[in-house]
């Protein structure tokens, strides 16, 4: 509810999500049509492909299997 919510008004909402084997089979978003859905390996990845992404999102919202969650966290308020 809470990212359609934003959607709904008007936010620009972008959902990332580590990619590691078993979570592909248990995404947490599997077709989202409120926000963008992105998918990253490593930290380094993240901080590196998606930084124009955290630069302009209105919204991040990180999955909730994040092994490396400090980094993670670290990685995305630096865009802020």
């Amino acid at each position: 509810g809470l990212l359609k919510g934003l959607h709904e008004l008007g936010h620009r909402v972008t959902f990332l999500e580590r990619d590691v084997p078993w979570y592909a089979n248990h995404r947490d978003l599997r077709d989202p049509d409120f926000c963008a859905l992105r998918y990253y390996e490593t930290t380094a990845e993240l901080q590196r492909d998606y930084a124009r992404c955290l630069e302009q999102a209105d919204i991040v919202v990180i999955g909730s299997f994040v092994p490396e969650g400090r980094v993670v966290i670290d990685i995305v308020a630096s865009f802020c």
